[in-house]
């Protein structure tokens, strides 16, 4: 029998927004998905998630002038924090219900 095991890439990563409030953010990517990035906010009492998919990233890369597999490079780096030296970034999102609706990410 032979066990095959996905390597999946997910970060808890801690914010806090322009207002004070803290917020989480896990960020996951899954190989079988690679250009998906699941999302899940919270501020610690709800929860709201999101997909952003690939035709979102293509649109933001493009116009961020990127290719897409560097622009997620940078979105994943961005988003769980795992280049600290980038700090020069901004994710809007809107909340509607439970869901995210993702607007941006700029560089």
């Amino acid at each position: 029998t032979i066990v095959i095991r996905s390597r999946a890439m997910q970060r808890l990563s801690n914010l806090v927004a322009e207002n004070g409030q803290r917020y989480y953010l896990l960020t996951k990517q899954d190989d079988r998905d690679a250009h998906d990035i699941k999302l899940v906010f919270t501020d610690g009492c709800e929860v709201w998630d999101k997909t952003v998919t690939k035709d979102e990233l293509k649109k933001w890369a493009k116009e961020a002038s990127m290719d897409l597999s560097h622009y997620m490079e940078e979105t994943l780096k961005a988003l769980t924090r795992l280049d600290s030296s980038r700090t020069d970034f901004q994710y809007e999102v809107k909340i509607e219900g439970s869901r995210l609706q993702a607007t941006s990410l700029i560089f």
